[in-house]
């Protein structure tokens, strides 16, 4: 049993959850890439820092 055979009603709902559910999974990746860019930055400027001092 295909979506594409169910009707509208069934099929909206659906296609509508899978989408929400790629954005969402997009979105923690995105989100998960800038932490640890952030973090990474955090950790050269404690470095940075740390290496200034005499």
């Amino acid at each position: 049993m295909t979506i594409k055979s169910q009707p509208i009603s069934f099929r909206l709902p659906l296609l509508t959850k899978m989408a929400l559910e790629d954005i969402a999974h997009r979105d923690a990746r995105s989100l998960s890439s800038l932490l640890e860019k952030m973090c990474n930055e955090l950790i050269a400027k404690d470095k940075a820092a740390r290496d200034a001092k005499p």
